[in-house]
């Protein structure tokens, strides 16, 4: 599916968008990175609105799992 068929199908305003500065720590693929970029995820999903995403971060937080994971070897 291209991407503004996935633009068109969620609505354009309904979609949150990743900023490219936030991402430039995360490791994920470039093509990932340039999807929540140019795409992003849907603010909310019709599943009783259980699921949200929100990815306008200057800078996304870490995950507290992350610390444990960089000590194991």
């Amino acid at each position: 599916m291209s991407y503004q068929k996935l633009i068109d199908f969620w609505g354009f305003d309904n979609l949150s968008r990743a900023k490219p500065e936030a991402l430039k720590s995360i490791n994920i693929s470039e093509e990932l990175k340039r999807f929540l970029v140019e795409i992003g995820l849907p603010r909310e999903l019709d599943l009783f609105y259980l699921i949200k995403f929100f990815l306008e971060y200057d800078i996304f937080p870490e995950l507290e799992i992350k610390k444990y994971l960089s000590n194991k070897n």
